[in-house]
């Protein structure tokens, strides 16, 4: 217990110390982005991220496959800092400065390892096969059924980190596109 109240002290003094009528004027002054604006950036920018970074996992199963280096530079998002993503975005692509596909594509990039699916041992889709399903049916009965819990699991963290987002946010965002981290 002692362990925990001093690991979570930092969290609890800001909670003691936090003043509720200065928290709704801030929302109400003209200097900041409506609560309904932001939260309607945040969802809108983490969901549509969360469709690209989903993507990027699943291409990333096969091609990860035996190859080390890969599966290494796979991890390579979450040990930078999303600040310096960000700033990487901005260097390759200087004609997208501003862009939303800009931002979602960094926000994709810091997700997708989160999301990123192993492949399953090619043994049991060929036993699959050798019993006579095809492709498809392999894939809807052994394959999904095997990675549903996975990628439930991975959805969901991916879906936090990119509600949260911060770091990348801060370097790509144009002032109408403030989210709730902002």
């Amino acid at each position: 217990g002692v362990f925990f109240l001093g690991v979570y002290a930092p969290l609890l003094a800001l909670a003691l110390r936090l003043e509720p009528l200065a928290l709704v004027s801030a929302w109400a002054s003209e200097d900041f982005t409506p609560l309904p604006l932001a939260l309607t950036n945040t969802l809108r920018f983490s969901l549509g991220a969360l469709g690209l970074a989903l993507l990027l996992g699943v291409a990333y199963a096969p091609a990860a496959r035996g190859r080390l280096w890969v599966d290494l530079l796979g991890l390579l998002p979450l040990m930078v800092s999303p600040v310096a993503v960000g700033l990487g975005y901005l260097v390759a692509y200087p004609g997208l400065r501003g862009s939303l596909l800009l931002l979602l594509t960094a926000y994709a990039l810091l997700a997708y390892p989160l999301l990123a699916l192993r492949g399953l041992p090619p043994s049991l889709l060929q036993a699959a096969r050798v019993l006579g399903a095809g492709p498809f049916r392999a894939f809807l009965r052994v394959e999904l059924p095997l990675l549903l819990p996975a990628l439930s699991s991975g959805t969901a963290l991916a879906l936090a980190a990119l509600l949260g987002e911060f770091g990348a946010s801060l370097v790509l965002w144009r002032p109408e596109w403030t989210t709730l981290a902002l």
